[in-house]
């Protein structure tokens, strides 16, 4: 018995790469945001301040 994934895709369908489409939905999912320098710390000091303020 064979897997599905294993099968061959037929001559008119595109061929899915896994790692691809999980990075993909993964990207989609968090939003592809890695901020660094000035606005990482600009978030942070924002979050904090909003975070003391509701003390």
């Amino acid at each position: 018995m064979t897997d599905q994934s294993q099968r061959a895709a037929a001559p008119d369908q595109p061929v899915i790469d896994i790692d691809k489409l999980s990075e993909i939905v993964a990207e989609a999912d968090t939003g592809g945001r890695k901020p660094t320098g000035r606005t990482a710390k600009l978030i942070l000091g924002v979050s904090l301040a909003w975070s003391l303020f509701q003390l």
